[in-house]
């Protein structure tokens, strides 16, 4: 129905093109969509020999509304022969060259779409919040741009991941002059269409079909998680967390827990997308949380050298060596429920996992990525985001639920108080070596968090995902593992030296550098970066203070920890130093 649809479609639009409409079923609104888009379709905007990028937008906004228009119509024919199921969704435009709502970036997007129900609103379009963004699409004036097209729907997708708690993998447009690709964006890898050229019949009747498939598809093949579902009237999430107990016994069951927007969000494109939420079993006490959710999405493989076993097996082998009371006195996290995240698909309960997103691409993508001697790169600089190892290429989306509930480290109000934690976590970290025999590997910012008592503040340790027994063969393997700002060097650098506790306390090193120039609560770190965001308007050439750890290779972030370490300037919180 969908290719029967887009065709159908797609002729009308070839009929105007040609300055031939049909206009006995073509109304006022359709006729002015396609008069807006008219001189991108015949290329006289792209060779008017003007660049006006903003002109590329509004005749793409002129094309998205004609076929919704079309499918409104063609849903709603009173002649059953021509009468089609609704869509579930019409994709339309926001405003363009705004900046959204919810950004963590002065930036302005291009082309941000959205889902509506009905096309009521077509005409109006509405300024841009990530929070409602179903795609970002991107345009460019020439097919020279096409890598820096890239990189900014990456850049925004990014943003669309840290606000939306439901998004697995996204989809973006890029449009160049008259070509435009259909972008696939997962934990690990942008896959891109063919060209699609928009001056040509087949071209056009392939976007058609890409738009309208979107239309018709279910929410989790546009990249919505169908087990984190927000409930408006109470403004709160309800989060299926796998019943681990049930699934020891060869059941497939689920806990309903409830939050309130997540304490840590996904805030990178590639990697884990892990989030973390305060929530609690009692839909009446969801502003009284006892239980963090963690939602990641950590690497899995049948490669005997890159298994190891799942946090929640690791964090039941800690608590069986230290015993319950000892982990809450420790500060380690427990493990309540969890296990692979599973949802329906056509009838049949699934694992949420890469080869469940990709379908039959999965398999083709890892043949074609095995005979590749690079991992493939988005614009003209490699980056450090993309995935960890050659040898794995499957991610597993996992989800636990884990007592005690901490805050998050931005919530500290001194350096005394960071101290104290600080000191706690890595005490966790040496008695769990010692007694357990794992190596923690990811020491980060995200992955530390406050508890208090009636004696004061105290360090938690969560997130063994990288965590690894010492003895495996796994960590004898040259292996970058942990959270980019506050890897070792060692570890940037992929060294063949066996990873071991002191990459650990660099990486504590590393968190106390970054805090002590970001700010170390969230107060103080909202007002450095309005601070960073005056002082670029001033000199769009500036770079904050290590502003280099966060972006880059791997190689690149170790050259500048290896210059940072010997020169106290690099450590100067003011923007204007």
């Amino acid at each position: 129905m969908v290719m029967e649809l887009a065709e159908k479609i797609s002729s009308e639009l070839d009929l105007i093109e040609a300055d031939a409409p049909d206009e006995s079923v073509a109304d006022n609104a359709t006729l002015r969509a396609a008069e807006a888009c008219r001189s991108w379709l015949d290329a006289s905007l792209t060779n008017s020999g003007r660049r006006n990028e903003p002109a590329i937008y509004s005749a793409h906004a002129g094309l998205l509304r004609f076929v919704a228009y079309w499918l409104e119509q063609l849903s709603q024919s009173v002649d059953a022969s021509q009468k089609y199921k609704p869509p579930s969704r019409f994709i339309l435009p926001l405003k363009s060259n705004r900046k959204p709502k919810k950004a963590d970036e002065d930036i302005r997007v291009d082309g941000p779409l959205r889902a509506c129900q009905d096309t009521l609103t077509a005409e109006e379009e509405l300024r841009p919040n990530y929070k409602h963004v179903l795609l970002m699409a991107e345009s460019k004036w020439s097919a020279h741009n096409q890598n820096t097209a890239y990189d900014q729907v990456i850049r925004y997708t990014r943003q669309m991941y840290a606000c939306q708690p439901n998004r697995r993998f996204a989809w973006g447009v890029t449009i160049c002059g008259t070509l435009i690709r259909a972008v696939l964006l997962t934990s690990d890898y942008v896959i891109s269409s063919e060209d699609m050229d928009i001056t040509d019949s087949a071209g056009r009747a392939a976007y058609i079909s890409f738009i309208v498939s979107l239309c018709y598809c279910t929410d989790y093949e546009l990249g919505y998680d169908p087990t984190v579902v927000w409930n408006p009237d109470k403004k709160y999430w309800v989060i299926k967390c796998p019943d681990s107990a049930a699934a020891k016994d060869g059941e497939m069951r689920v806990v309903d827990y409830y939050a309130r927007d997540p304490i840590f969000e996904a805030e990178r494109l590639f990697g884990r997308h892990t989030r973390g939420f305060a929530a609690s079993l009692d839909p009446n006490l969801v502003d009284e949380p006892d239980t963090f959710i963690k939602d990641a999405w950590p690497y899995a493989s049948a490669d005997s050298q890159h298994t190891s076993q799942n946090e929640l097996d690791i964090l039941r082998n800690i608590e069986e060596q230290l015993g319950g009371k000892s982990m809450d006195k420790l500060g380690v996290i427990r493990a309540i429920n969890g296990g692979i995240v599973c949802f329906s698909k056509v009838g049949n309960l699934v694992n949420d996992d890469t080869s469940a997103i990709l379908g039959p691409v999965f398999a083709d993508f890892k043949v074609a990525l095995s005979q590749t001697p690079a991992v493939p790169t988005i614009g003209n600089r490699a980056s450090a985001e993309e995935h960890l190892t050659r040898n794995i290429s499957l991610r597993v989306h996992r989800r636990l639920a884990l007592q005690p509930l901490g805050r998050p480290l931005h919530t500290l109000e001194s350096p005394y108080e960071l101290i104290i934690v600080l000191a706690d976590v890595m005490v966790a970290h040496s008695v769990i070596l010692k007694t357990s025999g794992y190596l923690h590997r990811d020491i980060s910012t995200n992955n530390i968090m406050v508890i208090d008592d009636s004696e004061g503040v105290h360090g938690l340790l969560i997130d063994f995902d990288y965590a690894v027994k010492t003895g495996e063969a796994r960590l004898a393997i040259a292996e970058r593992t942990g959270t980019l700002p506050f890897m070792s060097i060692s570890n940037l650098q992929n060294s063949k030296i066996q990873r071991s506790e002191l990459d650990d306390w660099e990486s504590l090193l590393y968190i106390v550098c970054w805090l002590g120039v970001h700010g170390i609560n969230q107060k103080e770190q909202i007002a450095y970066r309005k601070a960073i965001i005056t002082k670029r308007k001033d000199d769009e050439f500036y770079r904050p203070p290590l502003a280099k750890w966060e972006f880059g290779t791997f190689e690149d972030v170790a050259n500048t920890k290896l210059v940072n370490l010997i020169s106290d300037s690099s450590f100067n919180r003011s923007p204007a130093a």
